[in-house]
């Protein structure tokens, strides 16, 4: 079997997956309260399409991710990436913004996230976000000063 054939069995099996985890959704069976299924080989196929500029095919994964998961950062933040690369600024934006709200360490999403509002004239939204960054880092700065004095470090 050549390697081409290989990956679109895989790709027919993790579509026979996520059609069978959706059956069992929709019935209320799968999953319990609270848990998620591992959704990184839909992921990682998703990054595959993206490198390969397939991007409806990535948005595709993503998405069947995210219905397995919806709170899934990484899934949001290369669905952005989709969205960005195909210029669907505003879908974009959206998926950058779910992104850090389950991930709120993806510098990269907050990164394109100023990109896109600037890009997209929301220069009042950005400018609020760098005055809230600036008293975050002025408020991390005084404490660092006050933990200095308490501990006598110089």
């Amino acid at each position: 079997m050549s390697k081409k054939q290989a990956t679109i069995n895989s790709q027919k099996g993790i579509e026979k997956i996520i059609e069978w985890a959706k059956q069992e959704i929709k019935k209320g069976i799968f999953p319990e309260k609270g848990a998620y299924p591992d959704v990184s080989l839909l992921i990682e196929t998703g990054k595959d399409c993206l490198i390969d500029r397939k991007y409806k095919s990535a948005i595709k994964y993503f998405d069947d991710a995210l219905f397995l998961n919806p709170k899934n950062g990484s899934a949001w933040y290369h669905k952005g990436i989709a969205h960005y690369a195909t210029g669907q600024g505003h879908d974009a934006l959206k998926s950058f913004n779910k992104s850090i709200k389950y991930d709120c360490l993806n510098y990269s999403a907050i990164y394109y996230i100023g990109r896109l509002e600037q890009k997209l004239g929301f220069n009042e939204n950005l400018s609020r976000f760098y005055k809230a960054l600036d008293k975050k880092i002025d408020k991390i700065k005084k404490e660092i000063e006050r933990t200095k004095k308490k501990f006598k470090i110089s």
